[in-house]
């Protein structure tokens, strides 16, 4: 797992590539974390440059998703932005910008978009490739309560954004969540 405030952060793209590799190497498959972006509704978006958040540089969640693959992660799950951001397959890895939230409690708003977020599901390979994803939409109830979604909001809304910020990668999202490639 990566954040802004790990020793190998989120903007050293030199040492994720190192140390994916080396998990990589010792393990085959590998799933990498990244606490990543800005965040809030204005976040849903997933831009291909640094974003900051609250003064601090929170990372460039597209690059940082390519390093991590190109150095041997099968499946990349960001969260950071506290909402759904696009889904994209990388070859034959998978990578979710950002999941959402599943359970917060506090302060935190619940509202818009704040309240919907997913479970990502997936079959790796004994390659280490992704194949039977599927994404289970979540709601949020305050105080901390997280319940499934029956109208299926996260995966609609990854879908969306899916197709907005990727268009030649973005994964098809159907109504029922399952993640495939885009056709061509």
């Amino acid at each position: 797992g990566f954040s802004p405030w790990t020793i190998a952060g989120v903007s050293d793209l030199d040492a994720v590539r190192r140390t994916v590799k080396r998990a990589a190497e010792r393990y085959g498959r590998v799933i990498v974390a990244m606490h990543i972006g800005a965040e809030g509704p204005a976040a849903r978006h997933t831009p291909d440059r640094v974003e900051r958040f609250a003064g601090e540089t929170r990372g460039n969640s597209v690059a940082f998703a390519r390093a991590a693959v190109e150095s041997g992660a099968s499946l990349v799950i960001g969260s950071g932005p506290h909402v759904l951001r696009a889904i994209e397959w990388n070859g034959r890895s998978l990578v979710a910008h950002s999941l959402g939230n599943l359970v917060t409690y506090g302060p935190f708003n619940h509202s818009g978009y704040n309240d919907h977020g997913a479970i990502l599901c997936a079959t790796l390979a004994a390659d280490g490739s992704v194949r039977d994803a599927v994404l289970r939409s979540t709601a949020q109830l305050a105080p901390g309560y997280v319940r499934m979604d029956p109208d299926n909001l996260g995966a609609r809304d990854a879908g969306e954004l899916s197709k907005q910020d990727f268009p030649v990668t973005g994964a098809e999202i159907t109504s029922s969540g399952e993640i495939k490639p885009r056709p061509r």
